[in-house]
C-alpha cells in the first residue's frame, strides 16, 4: 500500500489543463512579437527610403554638374528609376523618363524597399519651383503636389551656371 501512495505522489509531466495554459501562454507570446517586428519592419523600410532619398540626391547633383544641366527645361521631368511605376504619376500619355541618365556614370539607382521607382518630380518650395526626389511608399501613390513638408521627399539641387 505504501508503494502504491509513493507512485501517485511522484507523478511527473503537466496536467492537460496545466498544457493548455502553457500554449495559450506561448502562442500570445508569439503574436506580441509578429506585430511588434511588423512595424519594425515598416519603420525600418521608412528609414532606408528616407537615407535613401538623401544619397540620391546628393548623386543626383553630381551626375547634373558633370552634365552641365542648370536649368529646369533640359531635365524633362517626370523621371523614374527602376521599380513598377507608381499610380497618379502624369506624364501626358508619354513614357516618362529614366533616372539614372542624369546619375553619374556606374552610380547604383535601387528600386524603393516597396518596389517602386524612385521619381524626380518639380513642386514648390518657398513658392518657387524646385524638384524633389519622391518615394511613394507602401500605398504606391504619388504625392498631389511635393514640398518640403512632404513624406518621403526630398529636395534635389541645380547645379549653380557658371
Amino acid at each position: 500500500m505504501l508503494s502504491e501512495r509513493m507512485k501517485s505522489s511522484c507523478r511527473s509531466g503537466l496536467t492537460r489543463s496545466e498544457a493548455l495554459w502553457v500554449v495559450v501562454l506561448i502562442s500570445g507570446i508569439v503574436l506580441l512579437i509578429v506585430s511588434t517586428l511588423r512595424s519594425e519592419v515598416e519603420r525600418g523600410n521608412r528609414r532606408m527610403a528616407e537615407d535613401m532619398l538623401s544619397h540620391l540626391a546628393g548623386q543626383l547633383y553630381l551626375g547634373m554638374e558633370a552634365r552641365d544641366l542648370h536649368n529646369f527645361e533640359s531635365l524633362d521631368l517626370p523621371r523614374i528609376g527602376p521599380g513598377n511605376v507608381p499610380e497618379r504619376l502624369q506624364v501626358d500619355g508619354r513614357p516618362p523618363q529614366a533616372l539614372q541618365d542624369l546619375m553619374p556614370i556606374n552610380s547604383y539607382l535601387p528600386d524603393d524597399p516597396w518596389g517602386y521607382g524612385y521619381v524626380l518630380v518639380e513642386g514648390l518650395a518657398d513658392d518657387r519651383k524646385a524638384m524633389f526626389l519622391v518615394s511613394v511608399g507602401p500605398e504606391g501613390k504619388m504625392p498631389a503636389a511635393p514640398t518640403l513638408h512632404s513624406e518621403l521627399c526630398h529636395r534635389v539641387y541645380l547645379p549653380p551656371a557658371e
